[in-house]
């Protein structure tokens, strides 16, 4: 009901808007894979499907005549999860989603973020949508090449699918996607609060903790840093809590180093919200994160008040 919703809406809202806010619909709430399959699913099954999206995505460069829009300062990455890797999926089917409706083909609905105990096979879920929506834009860039077919390869780990879609996260970007603005920021902050609020419910926690105003002169590099504060606060609380189950913990990403943009910060707040997402579960919230309307002319300095909201909600759970 709500994707059916947002998709009425999307139709409704100016395109310059639609293709930059689209990327963080960030809606929690339950998607399984097929039951019979699930538990034969690998993250080498999973790898397979993104080496043949990015086959097709540089099928489609080169008939474009265009580049990836390759991070060259992107940190080594530490360990990843299937959490992490289904968020990162659903980035990228987010952009093929949009880059499906800048030419001209039906947007079709992103399934949200998974109310389970996350496996690889709620990635193939997302990863084979996006290579079946990616086959239907071979026309529109006048790709001529036989369809990829990647071998199987074994061995593969969550943090080998992680990277392999980063890849394909920068491709789609080299293909216009629009860029993050500090707007999508603001707004993925907000739902981190909303996750924040629903754990400490569920904890018992009912005091309320108003945010901050007033921060000035804020940076992306201040936000970036306040989120990081945040992961390393639940990462705090998680392990001295034995109480608190959560599949291998939190394993901290590597600091970013050099010019900090807002994708960057988007970037680590969907991170953020992996970790979240998979708490809300292991405390019985089954309530889907809120979206909130599209923010208007927010800068770094809003975003930090939120952040720093979301910093103490971490603190006090």
């Amino acid at each position: 009901m709500f994707m059916r919703k947002y998709a009425e809406l999307f139709q409704k809202t100016p395109r310059s808007i639609r293709v930059a806010t689209s990327f963080i619909l960030l809606v929690m709430a339950s998607t399984q894979p097929n039951q019979a399959n699930a538990q034969s699913i690998t993250p080498s099954h999973v790898f397979q499907v993104i080496e043949n999206i990015n086959a097709e995505l540089a099928a489609m460069h080169e008939a474009n005549s265009s580049q990836p829009s390759v991070d060259q300062n992107a940190p080594t990455l530490t360990p990843r999860a299937p959490r992490h890797v289904v968020q990162k999926a659903r980035e990228v089917l987010l952009k093929v989603e949009l880059l499906r409706t800048l030419n001209g083909l039906p947007e079709h609905p992103v399934p949200p973020f998974p109310v389970a105990e996350i496996t690889p096979g709620h990635v193939k879920v997302l990863v084979d949508q996006a290579l079946a929506d990616l086959l239907d834009l071979r026309a529109k860039f006048n790709v001529t090449k036989p369809v990829s077919a990647v071998p199987l390869v074994m061995g593969k780990t969550p943090t080998d699918n992680y990277a392999d879609l980063q890849k394909a996260s920068e491709s789609l970007d080299g293909l216009g996607i629009p860029k993050i603005v500090p707007n999508d920021v603001y707004r993925l902050a907000l739902v981190m609060v909303d996750d924040l609020e629903k754990i400490r419910a569920a904890r018992g926690k009912t005091d309320v903790i108003e945010a901050p105003t007033g921060a000035t002169g804020k940076k992306p590099l201040d936000t970036y840093n306040q989120a990081f504060a945040v992961l390393e606060q639940l990462k705090s609380k998680i392990e001295a809590d034995p109480s608190i189950k959560l599949a291998g913990g939190i394993v901290l990403p590597n600091r970013r180093t050099g010019a900090i943009i807002p994708a960057h910060v988007a970037d680590l707040e969907n991170n953020l919200l992996a970790e979240l997402g998979s708490l809300k579960f292991a405390f019985g919230v089954t309530s889907p994160s809120l979206l909130p309307p599209e923010p208007q002319g927010k800068n770094p300095s809003d975003t930090y008040d939120i952040l720093t909201k979301a910093l103490a909600l971490a603190t006090s759970l």
